[in-house]
């Protein structure tokens, strides 16, 4: 069985954990002791209903006239490195880019675990935190978002910045359903347990310089492949264009074949004798023959009237035609 080691202070309600537990980001930004990113350990957080797993847990101690000041915080990727902002003495927001502490996963093969209970049924002796101070998650009224910041169990209240970089404090005093509902803290727990924080093996930290060539990396590749994806859609249009353009062509020679197999009405000859068929000629002038054949001594011997008598009106053009053909030839 592995030793956890972990110092509790007698004067303190809660549980410090060792520096296996903690990642230092120094002063310039950079992780100290071979630590990554990828050792933070991350809980279910949410901001704007959206979870986020790339907000931590921070710690600050700092020193000034008036003494030292502890308070935890919440920290933040950037693309030059990790940010945390925190609570100063004076009640306002704090963000710095180096000079404080993450939680993250042990470094010596430690088992310790850490999740959030709320605040209304947390043990005091389970938090963690360090003195009088206790690691808090504070959820807003929505529930839509989250963020780190510290709690007193004993004075019972909870203060941080939130996602807005607006100081906000929660006290049992002012709102005790709020406070036991949506403060959390954090407390010690089986490794096991589902709720227990986890790093995130996928993310790696790199130096400001390398930060930047992967920003540029990942925007040319994907430049290359949104021009890709651009050239992969003009050949698609371009092909419908082409594929339009044969298929109008094609409609255009089968009309031209067909008009010129089957030609309009106004474009055949005229039909002779009022645009009759030649049938119908025929039939006339079969007509015409055999009212000849009948009238002809008649019109030899003068009575060209007796012409009238034979067909219809339609034949009189043709009758009074073979009666000039008949007068001809008499002379």
């Amino acid at each position: 069985m592995l030793l956890v080691t972990f110092f509790i202070f007698a004067m303190c309600d809660a549980i410090w954990v060792g520096e296996e537990y903690w990642t230092t980001v120094s002063n310039d930004g950079s992780l100290l002791g071979g630590r990554t990113i990828k050792d933070f350990l991350t809980f279910r957080i949410a901001h704007v209903t959206k979870p986020t797993r790339r907000e931590y847990i921070a710690f600050w101690v700092m020193y000034d006239e008036l003494g030292h000041y502890e308070t935890f915080g919440h920290a933040y990727l950037v693309q030059n490195g990790v940010c945390a902002r925190f609570v100063d003495r004076y009640y306002k927001a704090k963000t710095i880019c180096g000079g404080f502490r993450i939680l993250s996963k042990s470094n010596r093969n430690g088992n310790l675990a850490f999740k959030f209970v709320q605040a209304g049924q947390a043990n005091i002796h389970d938090t963690i935190g360090y003195r009088s101070r206790q690691v808090a998650k504070i959820v807003s009224w929505t529930r839509n978002e989250a963020w780190y910041g510290s709690a007193s169990m004993r004075e019972a209240f909870a203060e941080g910045i939130d996602q807005e970089n607006a100081y906000v404090k929660i006290s049992y005093v002012d709102d005790p359903f709020f406070y036991q509902q949506n403060v959390y803290v954090l407390v010690s727990c089986d490794p096991n347990d589902p709720e227990a924080g986890k790093s995130e093996d996928y993310v790696f930290y790199r130096t400001p310089k390398e930060e930047h060539q992967l920003i540029y990396n990942q925007q040319s590749q994907y430049n290359q492949q949104y021009q890709q994806l651009l050239h992969h859609r003009q050949q698609q249009i371009k092909r419908k264009l082409q594929n339009l353009e044969n298929e109008e062509e094609r409609l255009r020679y089968e009309q031209q074949q067909y008009e010129q197999k089957y030609p309009t009405a106004n474009e055949q000859q005229p039909f002779s004798m009022d645009d009759e068929p030649d049938e119908r000629l025929f039939e006339r002038l079969h007509l015409f023959c055999s009212c000849m054949s009948a009238s002809f001594p008649a019109v030899i011997f003068g009575k060209a009237n007796d012409w009238r008598n034979c067909g219809t009106k339609r034949l009189q053009p043709i009758l009074k035609l073979s009666m000039s053909m008949t007068s001809c030839l008499l002379e």
